[in-house]
């Protein structure tokens, strides 16, 4: 890794998480002024004033932006999934967030009196709740001797999907509002369970909106910050990232750089918008493979720059973090999020799907040493000896 890499990773390891109140307290206000609408449609406009108003910054020297909260590795809450265990930490039972024996998160006195403010409302509210009235008796009192535990699925977002990366690199989030409102437009509302179809699409609108306005803000600030700085490369670097922001996630990638940028906007807004596990990366030495090609191809980027945006990548996926409850953190420890990243395997004519971005990904992660994404090799009886 260069200079900047080790730098930025460095950074990662300098404290304690925290835990950032911010995205709580944005959504909770929100879902308080929407009450009796449509429940989709009010998870959709929260979404979008979480992303319009929470906190954004750029880390000095990054190439990737987008952050989760208000400070590197901060963790957000989400109390709408469930709020005694919450309660109990703060409490110290079994032990405070600070004090843990592992995946330890630091908080302010001010910072734990918003949190406890905010999920207040939620204490009727929250799934783990509906969850706990919807069990019978008998896995109720199997659940109370810990015989069973389902608490991070009960009472968190469950994940354990992938994205359609390549739809969105290919078209950008305006072709899924376009078909979206096409959708609207085509709809018959005298039609019996119609209504439900129309708040969705609405709600895909509201969202997708709410992500290209987000990138938009990084865009604005990264304008804000170029404008101040003296180094004519650094401010080179933050007008190209700028740019970057104006046009994806909205519109399709044109560069390996806003090709990677894209990603890590979707791999980000899945993680503010629920606290859900196993998000996975897919293939990503395969969708990405088109535009690093043709990168390279026409001599704009070398392949050490190709490097540096995957590490810089391997740096982002390493700031999200997720506040679990301690018998979840006993359970997963390492602040793990299992964020599967797969190289290798086969194309679709069955031929070998190793490509040079496959070896840049390894490199990254023999350099990296990181936990996150957790890379996975497709093996099958055509993968190279050499590569292995």
């Amino acid at each position: 890794m260069n200079t900047r890499i080790q730098k930025l990773r460095e950074g990662l390891f300098t404290d304690i998480p925290a835990i950032c109140p911010e995205r709580a307290m944005i959504f909770t206000e929100a879902m308080k002024k929407s009450e009796g609408g449509p429940i989709i449609k009010r998870r959709a406009q929260a979404f979008y004033e979480v992303l319009d108003k929470m906190s954004i910054y750029i880390r000095d020297g990054e190439l990737i932006v987008g952050n989760q909260a208000s400070s590197v590795r901060g963790a957000p809450v989400f109390p709408e999934y469930s709020v005694q265990w919450i309660i109990d930490e703060f409490e110290g039972n079994p032990y405070h967030f600070n004090e843990r024996p592992c995946d330890q998160f630091k908080y302010t006195e001010n910072s734990k009196n918003k949190v406890l403010e905010t999920i207040e409302y939620w204490k009727d509210k929250c799934q783990f709740k509906n969850v706990w009235e919807n069990l019978p008796e008998n896995a109720r009192s199997a659940w109370e001797i810990n015989a069973i535990d389902d608490g991070w699925c009960a009472a968190s977002g469950l994940g354990n999907l992938l994205p359609d990366h390549e739809m969105v690199l290919t078209h950008g989030l305006e072709y899924l509002i376009a078909k979206a409102e096409q959708r609207i437009q085509n709809l018959d509302l005298t039609e019996p369970g119609t209504i439900n179809q129309y708040w969705f699409l609405q709600a895909v609108v509201t969202a997708n909106n709410a992500v290209i306005n987000f990138a938009s803000r990084f865009a604005d600030l990264l304008e804000t910050e170029a404008e101040k700085c003296g180094d004519t490369v650094r401010k080179g670097e933050m007008l190209t990232m700028a740019a970057n922001c104006r046009r994806i996630p909205a519109k399709p990638a044109e560069s390996f750089w806003q090709a990677v940028q894209t990603i890590w906007f979707i791999q980000l807004i899945l993680h503010i918008e629920t606290n859900g596990h196993a998000i996975s990366l897919g293939r990503f030495d395969q969708y990405l493979y088109p535009y690093y090609k043709n990168d390279i191809d026409k001599g704009i980027i070398t392949n050490e720059q190709a490097l540096e945006l995957v590490e810089s990548f391997f740096i982002k996926a390493n700031e999200l973090n997720k506040l679990r409850s301690w018998p979840d953190s006993e359970y997963f420890p390492g602040y793990h999020l299992a964020e599967n990243l797969a190289i290798g395997g086969q194309l679709a004519d069955g031929s070998d799907a190793v490509n040079e971005l496959t070896h840049l990904v390894l490199e990254a992660t023999g350099d990296m040493k990181l936990t996150k994404p957790s890379v996975s090799l497709k093996w099958y009886e055509g993968t190279s000896d050499e590569f292995m």
